[in-house]
């Protein structure tokens, strides 16, 4: 399927600056994105391992993956297609910003920590305390008032012992959270020596 809509025709040639697609279900969102890889590729001379794609989530990667596969016939070496944490989690691991050896604390392992040691009752009261841990860690580390997720009531003394425990066992089992991942790779783009980090290896 080729393109033969001038519009979506200015997108997948567009060599500078920014653009925002939007559009439903179904409309060749990513058809578009598999023909602007070919084009930034084969016309522009842009090497794959420059390019990032990224979702939000493994089942639009996956789709993604499959569509750049079926349109060019082969996935290529050194493209990035992957979900907004894998890309951080990479991001982190490429710029030795956390140790190799550090894992990702799933949720189902998550969720028992925090009902059995920190004696979280509820998948809302969970919820609530992930929240305080998040605004608690962007306080430490001095994230921007303005970009701080704030949580729906302010930490009182039972949260801030709960956030030393989850915080100690996390580090104590190298492990981080999703929103642990995300976090460190902000602290690090908004750092002053930021340049001198690489995005994709």
């Amino acid at each position: 399927m080729e393109v033969d809509d001038r519009n979506q025709q200015a997108i997948v040639e567009l060599s500078e600056g920014n653009t925002l697609l939007l559009a439903g279900p179904g409309c060749g969102k990513t058809h578009i994105l598999a023909r602007r890889i070919f084009h930034a590729n084969a016309i522009l001379g842009i090497p794959f391992e420059d390019m990032l794609n990224v979702t939000f989530t493994n089942r639009a990667a996956r789709e993604m993956k499959s569509r750049i596969t079926a349109y060019l016939g082969y996935h290529p070496s050194g493209l990035f297609v992957g979900n907004l944490h894998r890309f951080c989690l990479r991001f982190l691991h490429l710029n030795n910003l956390v140790p190799t050896d550090m894992s990702v604390l799933d949720e189902d392992d998550q969720m028992e920590f925090l009902r059995e040691i920190l004696h979280i009752p509820t998948d809302r009261a969970a919820a609530d305390f992930l929240r305080i841990a998040s605004y608690l860690y962007q306080v430490e580390h001095d994230h921007p008032d303005e970009i701080t997720l704030k949580p729906w009531r302010s930490p009182d003394s039972i949260d801030y012992e709960r956030y030393g425990l989850y915080k100690r066992f996390k580090a104590e089992n190298r492990l981080m959270d999703f929103d642990e991942i995300l976090l460190r790779t902000y602290s690090a783009l908004s750092d002053r020596n930021a340049d001198k980090l690489s995005l994709t290896g």
